[in-house]
């Protein structure tokens, strides 16, 4: 995507209309102008396809007052004026106001004899995509400029320098950005509690008054070990917050590009609060269900008087909104069916966060950017999940990356598969890629990008050290720490691992999700599929054959013979693309599908160990808390380049180890 930095220019080098001084006009000008725009509102489409889309048309007016005048020249130039409210650098008047051109029309370029009437001069303009509204935040302004300048002499005139006719007038330019049919439904499951709380709201929401959102949480109540006992977790305390988060980057002018560390710029985020309240009670409780359900009001307090149009999370400068519902609750335990013998044990309310899935951007091994998406509770000091499933869009999205990240965790392969093997995925998606193997190409790289990173973090920290230190350090304080989001390393064992028993499941190391370039939203993908490539096939020779040491259908009958079959896997591709339906399970597969989204996850997850990439829980992890060491990032029953369990595979070795050592020793001698 274009960004409008790429664009943008200093105030001093935006080159002036006339660079001769003129005269300024007498009180009776000779002319005067206007402008009159045809497409009003002005509406930036995210639809660059359209040719009606995001246009600026209208006419300009020169209406000549006198009976005869000599026109020099006629320009006009459309161009968007931002404001950083905190520029890259404070003291500099061009690194606060950035100007971007749009377009300079010139109407009149040679003297031209105009009688008294309204002359009119159409203009039209196809507004980018990726440039901000009008708005005023408190980090930028943008506004849009429409400044027109007529250099006129009357007939008669003595003095050769001609009299100037201005005329500066403001667009306003409003974003559009799609609105789902649906209610706007945020879920999240604390594995730790066993809980799941969805949260609905329609997706406008009118700052002018009240607003309902739809809270209900399930499996409140549970019966762990022998089921004597019934856990019970009660709702203390509900608050929500509604957020207006600003984004944009404040530009270096030419005389300070030198001094920005990254690119020419400081990427600026804050966030405001503009309404927040608790609430005590209201709800109603299932205790036999363990579920409880909610309706609550949140809107804009009064006293938050500025705020902005969301303008979705396009291009450097953009304005969104969220609604966080924070809540607090108890677990009481009591002996089956004496619930007035409940306890908290003394133990505090839990607090858990409810909002927008979470959504963080990393960049990758070329220093492009790609978006991470979970379903779990937290924040920015949650651990992020080993676990992940690495998507690709095809061609240029008209849906944003949490959009479509978003409808992948909803989706009832993640969901219901989840929630029968406890394997949660984050998503890490990609985009403006071509074709499916440049996909695949990126993925080979961003993998050996990931794992060099690690070993580089292991190196370092085990600098100086004897290799039985360095072994101790490795495995009690790093651990299972990562720099960078973790990567699947092979979703199979390696084929040296395989030959040593039967091999089953799959053969290749890895795979990837990709979107077809047709695809506009997730609806769209779960009409009409998307593409599932298997690739970095892990066989050998050996397992080319199966053997049978016991068969009834044989004419030899003797001991010692077995029956030798071609397992087929020499006919593997070397890039296996499956097209997958991404429909649930009661509707009708997609025509040309092979096979449903649900069951290429389950088979893939069949491969992983039981003890592997699950969810250990954290309890300063769901409590968005600041800690150092943390239970969840530091295990390690996660897969090696081996298709193995760190952890598992540690401890096999250290008791052959201890085993040999043993057998090492001299035994004594007991006889007399």
């Amino acid at each position: 995507m274009t960004s409008l930095s790429q664009l943008i220019r200093p105030q001093s080098l935006a080159p002036p209309l006339f660079k001769q001084k003129p005269r300024k006009s007498r009180n009776n000008p000779p002319a005067s102008l206007h402008c009159r725009i045809d497409t009003s509102p002005i509406v930036i489409l995210n639809n660059t396809d359209s040719s009606d889309s995001s246009t600026i048309s209208g006419s300009l007016l020169l209406e000549v007052t006198e009976d005869v005048v000599e026109v020099d020249s006629l320009h006009a130039v459309l161009r968007v004026h931002a404001v950083n409210k905190k520029p890259f650098k404070r003291t500099c008047r061009d690194c606060k106001h950035q100007i971007t051109d749009l377009e300079r029309c010139h109407f009149i370029k040679t003297t031209t004899t105009l009688d008294r009437n309204t002359y009119e001069y159409p203009f039209s303009y196809r507004v980018p995509s990726y440039v901000p509204p009008s708005m005023d935040t408190s980090l930028v302004s943008v506004t849009y400029e429409f400044e027109a300048v007529a250099s006129i002499q009357r007939k008669g005139q003595l003095s050769r320098i001609p009299e100037i006719v201005k005329l500066d007038h403001v667009l306003p330019v409003v974003r559009s950005i799609p609105v789902p049919n649906k209610r706007s439904r945020s879920s999240r499951i604390y594995q730790s509690a066993g809980v799941e709380v969805s949260c609905s709201f329609d997706p406008v929401m009118d700052p002018s008054r009240s607003n309902q959102a739809t809270l209900t949480m399930s499996g409140l109540r549970s019966c762990p070990g022998n089921g004597e006992d019934v856990h019970f977790w009660r709702v203390c305390k509900g608050t929500w917050i509604l957020e207006e988060t600003v984004k944009t980057t404040a530009l270096a002018c030419p005389q300070h590009t030198h001094e920005g560390k990254d690119g020419n710029g400081h990427a600026q985020k804050k966030t405001s609060i503009l309404g927040e309240s608790s609430f005590y009670d209201g709800w109603t409780t299932d205790d036999d269900a363990g579920m409880l359900n909610m309706a609550f009001p949140f809107s804009v307090r009064k006293s938050s008087t500025r705020y902005t149009q969301d303008t979705g999370d396009v291009g450097d400068t953009s304005v969104t909104h969220g609604l966080i519902l924070e809540l607090q609750f108890m677990k009481e335990t009591y002996p089956k069916g004496k619930s007035d013998l409940s306890s908290t044990g003394g133990k505090a309310p839990r607090k858990v966060l409810i909002h927008q899935h979470p959504h963080r951007e990393f960049q990758d091994h070329a220093g492009g950017p790609y978006n991470l998406i979970t379903d779990y509770g937290g924040g920015p000091n949650a651990t992020i999940f080993k676990l992940s499933i690495q998507l690709y869009c095809l061609g240029k999205p008209k849906y944003t990356p949490r959009e479509i990240g978003e409808g992948l965790l909803r989706s009832d392969a993640i969901r219901g598969w989840g929630n029968a093997r406890n394997h949660w995925p984050r998503i890490d998606v990609y985009t403006g890629f071509e074709t499916v193997e440049e996909c695949i190409e990126h993925h080979r790289r961003e993998k050996a990008f990931r794992k060099e990173a690690v070993e580089e973090m292991k190196r370092d920290a085990v600098g100086g050290l004897s290799g039985e230190e360095a072994e101790e350090k490795l495995a009690s304080e790093v651990a299972g720490k990562e720099p960078l989001p973790h990567i699947v390393p092979s979703w199979c064992q390696s084929a040296r691992f395989a030959e040593r028993r039967s091999h089953s499941g799959g053969y290749y190391r890895s795979w990837i999700l990709v979107v077809p370039k047709d695809r506009d939203s997730w609806d769209n993908v779960v009409e009409k599929g998307l593409i599932q490539a298997s690739f970095d096939l892990e066989v050998s020779p050996a397992m080319f054959t199966d053997e049978w040491d016991e068969f009834e259908e044989s004419g030899v009958g003797k001991d010692g013979w077995v029956l030798v079959d071609h397992s087929g896997i020499d006919k593997l591709e070397a890039v296996e693309i499956r097209h997958l339906c991404a429909r649930e399970q009661d509707q009708g597969e997609t025509p040309g599908s092979d096979k449903r989204l649900f069951d290429a996850w389950v088979d893939a997850t069949t491969q992983l160990r039981d003890c592997c990439y699950k969810p250990t829980g954290c309890d300063d992890c769901a409590d968005n808390e600041p800690h150092d060491w943390c239970e969840q990032e530091r295990d390690e029953h996660y897969y090696d380049e081996d298709g193995q369990c760190i952890a598992c595979r540690r401890q096999e070795e250290y008791r052959r180890r201890s085993k040999r050592i043993r057998g090492q020793k001299k035994r004594p001698n007991y006889k007399a």
